[in-house]
């Protein structure tokens, strides 16, 4: 019986080499399969990252050698990742190149659209027209135009008679007249210019004739040098209407008629005791004129020399008993008595 037993259990359990052998073929092929599908589906992600550029070519290489563990494939894949390399950079090189075509195609047309080289071009010629112009006022005998050392100011230099010349200053507006002689008849170049603010007439200066600075509306202030024998013309200084400080020549011969007309700041002024008459409008106009200064050596005064003054504030200085007092009496002009000037001298009427 037991050895029944034993035979009954070796047919209830036999060994069979064959199943044995089918299960691990299954086995093996079901793990090839799923090895496969997995590099299928790797495969396919790695095609759509490169395609939707999810995944650079370096980062697929470096990909590729972590998962070979061969050290060759990982000197293969580092020679294959040099070897990458230049074709990015030469592809970017190539981008960046085509990106700079782009862009200096775009600034070519934003230089054809607005050229810088025409400012160049008109500023050449401006240069050349200002050397032209420096040019042709130094070669000119009249005009020139020079620096003033360590200061920069620009002096206009030129001649206003026959033997005057005159210097301007363009910065200060301080126009100088020296050498010797008359103004020129109708000079007309000083008229009307408000750059003029002080005029100072040198000591051989022998005449300023008329309407020499006529409606020069910015001059302040007219310096006469004390031994300058000046003869001033009529309407020499007319419609100067910012004239304040107006100092004559002790030598001035003669004060033409209108010589200060429409002077409207002028408030005081003293006439030397070498003028013998003051001429008809001579202070025509002078609305703000308080106080004028005469000699004894004035004979005659015209009637409407102080037309259209106010009387109300107006005061003729002069001494007791002079030919000033007398017409400030008879035109109702306020009198006050000034000393007499020591060591005047007799004065001739003058040529009219």
């Amino acid at each position: 019986m037991p050895d029944k037993k034993r035979d009954i259990t070796k047919k209830e359990n036999p060994k069979s080499p064959m199943k044995s052998e089918h299960s691990s073929f299954a086995s093996f092929k079901n793990l090839f399969v799923t090895i496969v599908g997995i590099v299928v589906v790797c495969a396919v992600l790695v095609t759509v990252s490169i395609q939707f550029n999810c995944i650079s070519i370096e980062n697929m290489t470096n990909y590729i050698s972590c998962c070979t563990f061969n050290p060759e494939n990982s000197v293969e894949t580092s020679s294959r990742e040099d070897s990458v390399e230049p074709s990015e950079s030469s592809s970017e090189s190539s981008s960046e190149s085509s990106n700079e075509s782009s862009d200096e195609s775009h600034f070519d047309v934003t230089s054809v659209e607005e050229p810088p080289q025409p400012s160049v071009e008109s500023s050449e010629p401006s240069v050349q027209e200002s050397s032209e112009v420096t040019s042709v006022q130094e070669s000119s005998e009249e005009v020139s135009v020079v620096p003033i050392e360590d200061v920069g100011d620009i002096l206009i230099k030129g001649t206003c008679g026959e033997n005057l010349k005159y210097t301007f200053n363009t910065v200060n507006g301080t126009l100088t007249i020296t050498e010797t002689g008359d103004m020129f008849e109708d000079f007309d170049s000083f008229q009307s210019n408000n750059g003029i603010k002080t005029v100072s007439i040198g000591s051989n200066v022998t005449g300023i004739f008329d309407n020499a600075f006529e409606g020069c509306n910015n001059l302040e202030t007219v310096t006469m040098a004390d031994d300058s024998k000046t003869q001033i013309g009529s309407n020499a200084f007319k419609d100067c209407t910012s004239l304040r400080n107006v100092h004559l020549s002790a030598n001035l011969k003669k004060l033409g008629s209108y010589a200060f007309n429409g002077c409207t700041a002028l408030e005081e002024i003293t006439i030397p005791d070498t003028v013998a008459k003051i001429y008809n409008n001579t202070f025509k106009d002078c609305t703000s004129l308080k106080s004028v200064h005469l000699s004894q050596n004035i004979i005659e005064i015209d009637e409407d020399a102080f037309t259209g003054c106010d009387k109300s504030i107006l005061t003729i200085y002069a001494p007791k008993g002079s030919h000033a007092e007398t017409y400030a009496d008879s035109n109702g002009i306020k009198f006050e008595e000034e000393k007499m000037i020591e060591n005047s001298t007799d004065t001739e009427l003058p040529d009219t």
